[in-house]
């Protein structure tokens, strides 16, 4: 999965993906889920490139969003996804469902 990205990246989405690394570690130390969610969610580099070689990642992420989940993105090098909501027992309502 990771020879898949690419060898340098440009540098308005190596800007855009650090201010969202920062924005992510606020939304931690903050409890603001909505803003993790929204930050995962805001991937420019590795997403783009990895999501369309997972098979259905695409219709996951359109899915647990439209469930309710806040974020959604690739854990790792794929194919695991993590979804951000705020429910434990929606949470696995949608799980189950996707």
């Amino acid at each position: 999965m990771r020879s898949a990205l690419p060898a340098k990246i440009g540098m308005p989405h190596h800007i855009w993906n650090c201010s969202q690394a920062g924005a992510l570690v606020a939304s931690v130390l903050e409890g603001d889920i909505v803003g993790l969610g929204k930050t995962l969610s805001s991937d420019k580099i590795v997403e783009p490139k990895c999501a369309p070689l997972i098979p259905g990642m695409k219709g996951v992420k359109k899915a647990v969003i439209k469930a309710g989940a806040f974020g959604c993105t690739i854990s790792g090098a794929g194919p695991t996804a993590v979804a951000v909501i705020d429910d434990k027992e929606k949470g696995k309502e949608i799980g189950r469902d996707v």
